[in-house]
């Protein structure tokens, strides 16, 4: 039933081929016309992929919302230094940059600037001890992750470019950061995209030794992207879409869709070879590959769906985006190609005759392999498995990092801004943990339980800094302070007024309190060290007017820690979600309660393999502190979707052979005819995310390193070693509860004589 209808579909695409064509330039000028640009509907930065309900966001609402200095997110620094101590000549500089900042000449994005020009307490708080840096605070009125932000900071960038000599200066900052964040992203589409397109069309010459043949996954691929690549961007209006998708889709979509395109033109050859007309090799084709590619793509679009459970953003708009172009994909391949084929003929493969054409040839190493696994399953099956095992005990010492800086690349005026205002500042004092006391009522008269708190987490090991209404400079004002009430302040100290008043909020309902950690804020030391903050704060305000208080917290080791919360319970439960909905598909599709085991074991096995060489790669060689926190996350997903590609057509095969010639030879020869093509198809999809290693983005270029070696696991251990010898040896039981034809009994059992015999 199944083969008659993708039989059917392969027939009416044959037949009506202009008209497909017509279909497909139709839908991709309409999402054209309807889609805004991509990269103006992306977002980066980790407040915008955190949920509402995280309390690091509501922190930043709340800073935003109430306090003149605005949140944390949406604020850089020009940090401007110079080695030895800051000359008289530099002030004037810092003079002259605050002024345009302040003129109609700067971006129009701007909504506030701090200098140490105004006043003598921000001459204070925003010059370092040491007298050789002083920060510049901007915020700006568009979030980090818009275009008009990006070009805002250019702006800023290119105006303080030209320093007088031996005075450096550098703008960072989270909203700094977050803008590079996206620049160094799109900078990697650019540079991997093309070298992508390169790759794919080099490989494909040598496989098919035709200029033809490559036309069709060429054009079914870019018509793919190019409208997958507009309906993501027209979800973007209502829904957060992460910057890393077009990375990501460029590779799945390069990768997987030329998988697909091979799986069905190599079975075109075939069905051509053996005398067919064009119209019913087509036909042919799309019966028995039809089932197996959709299989293959269900199980992708299943484990990166999947993702859509999560709650951080990353996960559940990057896997759902990548979802739509794999299904584009899909129907493009079981429309547009056989269109294609049915117009090409067999031009497809000129100038060889379909005969000649392909990988396979008569020094094809298939033969004497599929040999050897059907001869010698067991001991077959305890090589390919002892291998992968002893490489994933390196998974034991895998470390996840979660700096933002290390995500940049090295050369960016971000991290060298960081790192002047650490050298000058402290790693703390420029991203500190922010915490929100909310009274719900006038705070003053409880300055005196502000005060008792802020020295309490002054005192507290692990902390270098403390800011507050009571000590805004860092050190606790004098007692005699807490007697005079804010009017009187005004009156007789201004500048002492206006700097208790800059960490209270616009209605004087909430008082604001900077942390400053001894660990850098990102950092694992940091984020282990938040509970016990928070049990301090708690602890203090036990007893006081305060207690009734709602408390926030907020910056980028709040934020962070929040994310590491959350991913940890997206991955359990999106984990679960995904091993589910692949095993349903592969028992669907295979008949089978027991292959579908084996093909998800043998899977995992690969992925601990993989997270093992990766640790010992990046940790032991490159020397890096720990591996990008994202990666194990969606290289699982990934793994699980694109690498039970190699196995559902392997095992389609087998199910085919098997029920003509037996398990031995039915699998020998499935192992046999699909062995070049799944090389080729492993090589392609290494390939395409091989290349994702030139990208500047770290979290990019590790998890491409990591989805290749899987790839390549699975495609030269997994499928070439473990699945046949385990299918092997089980025989009949691969198949339970049914019975395929042909199958025999258990490898391990055929040797002894059947009950009554």
């Amino acid at each position: 039933m199944v083969t008659r209808f993708f039989e059917g579909m392969g027939a009416v695409a044959a037949k009506f081929w202009p008209a497909v064509f017509l279909f497909w330039l139709i839908i991709a000028g309409v999402v054209w016309h309807f889609a805004p640009p991509l990269e103006d509907v992306t977002k980066s930065g980790d407040v915008a992929l955190l949920p509402n309900s995280a309390e690091s966001v509501q922190a930043e609402d709340v800073l935003s919302k109430d306090f003149a200095q605005g949140d944390t997110s949406n604020v850089a620094f020009i940090v401007i230094s110079r080695t030895g101590g800051l000359w008289p000549e530099d002030k004037y500089y810092v003079e002259q940059v605050t002024n345009w900042l302040r003129s109609p000449q700067a971006p129009k994005e701007l909504s506030g600037v701090l200098s140490p020009i105004d006043s003598a307490n921000l001459q204070a708080m925003l010059s370092s001890k040491d007298g050789q840096a002083e920060l510049v605070r901007i915020t700006f009125s568009t979030s980090p992750w818009q275009p008009a932000t990006g070009r805002a900071i250019a702006a800023i960038r290119d105006h303080i470019e030209g320093t007088p000599e031996g005075l450096s200066a550098h703008l960072s900052g989270s909203a700094a950061i977050y803008s590079d964040t996206k620049t160094a992203i799109q900078t990697s589409v650019d540079r991997t995209g093309p070298l992508t397109i390169a790759l794919v069309v080099l490989i494909l010459l040598i496989i098919y030794r035709s200029p033809v043949a490559p036309v069709v996954p060429l054009v079914t691929i870019g018509v793919s992207y190019f409208i997958s690549r507009n309906l993501i961007a027209i979800t973007g209006q209502f829904i957060n879409v992460s910057s890393l998708v077009e990375t990501f889709l460029i590779a799945v979509l390069f990768g997987a869709g030329t998988d697909y395109c091979l799986f069905l033109i190599s079975r075109y050859r075939e069905e051509l070879a053996a005398g067919n007309s064009p119209r019913q090799a087509t036909a042919r084709t799309m019966g028995v590959i039809g089932e197996a590619i959709s299989s293959s793509a269900a199980t992708v679009i299943a484990g990166l769906g999947a993702m859509a459970f999560a709650v951080f953003g990353l996960f559940n708009s990057l896997g759902p985006s990548i979802a739509i172009g794999v299904f584009v994909t899909l129907l493009a391949a079981l429309t547009l190609i056989p269109a294609l084929m049915a117009a090409l003929r067999e031009r497809m493969f000129w100038p060889l005759r379909p005969s000649q054409g392909g990988s396979s040839g008569r020094f094809s190493p298939w033969p004497r392999i599929s040999g050897l696994v059907v001869r010698f399953p067991a001991q077959v099956l305890v090589i390919g498995f002892v291998v992968l095992v002893g490489l994933s005990l390196g998974f034991t010492g895998l470390v996840r990092d979660y700096d933002l800086l290390a995500g940049l690349p090295k050369d960016s005026d971000s991290i060298a801004g960081m790192d002047a205002m650490t050298a000058h500042f402290g790693s703390g004092s420029t991203l500190p943990v922010t915490i929100i006391v909310d009274k719900g009522q006038q705070i003053f008269p409880s300055l005196r339980d502000i005060y008792k708190l802020t020295g309490a987490l002054q005192g507290t090991a692990g902390v270098s800094e403390v800011k507050s209404p009571m000590a805004p400079d860092g050190e606790l004002l004098a007692a005699t302070v807490l007697q005079a009430t804010p009017q009187q302040l005004s009156v007789t100290n201004p500048p002492m007024a206006q700097a208790i008043g800059s960490y209270l909020s616009k209605d004087y309902t909430e008082a604001r309190i900077d942390v400053a950690l001894q660990a850098e804020p990102y950092s694992n030391q940091a984020l282990d060290f938040l509970p016990t903050l928070k049990d301090k704060v708690e602890n203090a305000l036990q007893g006081t007017s305060l207690q009734d208080a709602k408390v926030y917290y907020g910056g980028a080791t709040a934020i962070t820690a929040d994310l590491r919360d959350i991913t940890n319970v997206d991955t359990v439960r999106v984990t679960a979600i995904v091993l589910a909905a692949i095993f349903i598909i592969l028992a669907l599709l295979l008949r089978s309660m027991v292959a579908p085991v084996y093909l998800v074991l043998t899977i995992v096995l690969s992925y601990l393999a993989t997270l093992g060489v990766v640790t010992l790669v990046i940790q032991g060689l490159q020397g890096e502190t720990g591996i990008d926190w994202s990666l194990p996350f969606i290289v699982f997903i990934m793994l699980f979707a694109l690498g039970e590609d190699y196995n559902i057509f392997l095992m389609s095969r087998v199910k085919e052979e098997v029920g003509h010639r037996g398990d031995g030879e039915g699998i020998r020869r499935a192992v046999e005819r699909t062995g070049g093509i799944i090389t080729s198809c492993g090589i392609i999809m290494i390939g395409t995310f091989g290349i994702l290693l030139l990208s500047p983005v770290r979290t990019t270029a590790q998890t491409g390193l990591a989805i290749a070696i899987g790839i390549f696991f699975d495609t030269f251990i997994v499928r070439t070693i473990l699945v046949p010898s385990i299918a092997r040896l089980l025989g009949q039981w691969s198949w339970w509860p049914r019975r395929r034809a042909g199958s025999e009994r258990p490898f391990y059992l055929r040797q002894l004589p059947r009950p009554g015999v």
